[in-house]
């Protein structure tokens, strides 16, 4: 579909950096209008990354909620486990449908949250700590994934 979405976002952040910022005798206005202009960029990169890299978080989150609740059910952590599972039962969705993958990936997210926030109870129990750290190292993965869509934009001089 021709303009794109990318194409759309850079020439809306384009025209207010070339036409409206350099007419805006505000101060905040003008600080306020490089920050818009500063999330249509990041909206430039998000868009083309976002359905993939949800597709590829869905799937490791998955597989990261089985391994830890299959190792909380062992331990006889019932209600964690339990947790797990119920995020594990959302429906699978078409990886492109980025809303429905979103809701589910918020889905899974609640229940990592959940279970970490239970990491002191875990550490008596879990030795060598494997569920505390089987997240984290998950959590570092999502971290990598999403850097593409904030680094350039965010990282980026002021303009």
């Amino acid at each position: 579909m021709r303009p794109t979405t990318v194409e759309l976002l850079d020439s809306i952040a384009q025209a207010l950096e070339e036409q409206v910022l350099p007419v805006v005798q505000d101060k905040w206005g003008a600080s306020t209008l490089r920050s818009a202009m500063q999330l249509l960029r990041h909206l430039a990169l998000r868009v083309p990354l976002e359905a993939g890299i949800l597709a590829a978080d869905n799937d490791d989150v998955r597989r990261i909620l089985t391994l830890v609740g299959d190792r909380l059910s062992q331990l006889g952590e019932t209600e964690l486990a339990a947790a797990a599972a119920a995020a594990l039962s959302a429906h699978s969705v078409d990886p492109l449908d980025v809303i429905a993958a979103d809701a589910v990936n918020e889905t899974y997210q609640g229940a990592v949250e959940m279970i970490i926030a239970a990491r002191d109870r875990l550490r008596t129990i879990d030795t060598p700590p494997q569920i505390h750290q089987t997240l984290v190292d998950y959590l570092q993965r999502r971290l990598d994934r999403e850097r593409r869509m904030f680094v350039p934009v965010f990282l980026s001089p002021p303009f």
